[in-house]
């Protein structure tokens, strides 16, 4: 590059008009402006963001029954006899499952059929004409002790 070219640019870097240097300087204002604004609405949507995050951690994921499932469970816990089934023991049978959704519908199962397990009918009513169901009603009432895994694994084909 040539040095009266350098020299050039030089002279009109250091003698800018002053309307020029006082435009630079409100640009440069906008730009704080603009920037600080942006800072802000980052700070607002990770906010924002953080605090669904920690909702979604909160809000529980509910698990639906179907009634297949439903009956499976039934069948297991009747086998197993209501008042000595533990969710670990039936998760070995419904591996799909965790502890704790057995464990919630087992609570909920045995508080709505509190009273038929009181007058000794172990059969939920909306399993009343299942086979499998009378199958291990009439084991339990022959035998009085629980089906082995075996049997359970048996029933739950029925």
């Amino acid at each position: 590059m040539n040095i009266e070219l350098i020299v050039q640019q030089l002279y009109q870097e250091l003698c800018v008009p002053q309307q020029t240097l006082k435009r630079i300087d409100a640009k440069i204002s906008d730009d704080n402006e603009t920037l600080s604004s942006l800072q802000q609405k980052i700070n607002d949507q990770s906010t924002l963001l953080y605090s669904e995050d920690k909702m979604k951690e909160n809000k529980h994921h509910s698990f639906r029954w179907t009634e297949n499932l439903h009956r499976k469970f039934c069948l297991i816990c009747m086998s197993l006899h209501w008042a000595n089934a533990r969710p670990k023991y039936i998760r070995k049978f419904m591996p799909e499952l965790s502890d704790s959704v057995i464990a919630s519908h087992l609570q909920k199962t045995r508080n709505e059929m509190q009273n038929q397990i009181i007058e000794n009918n172990m059969i939920p009513h909306q399993f009343k004409n299942d086979s499998a169901f009378i199958t291990i009603y009439n084991y339990w009432k022959q035998n009085n002790s629980r089906l082995s895994d075996m049997e359970i694994k048996q029933v739950l084909i029925m």
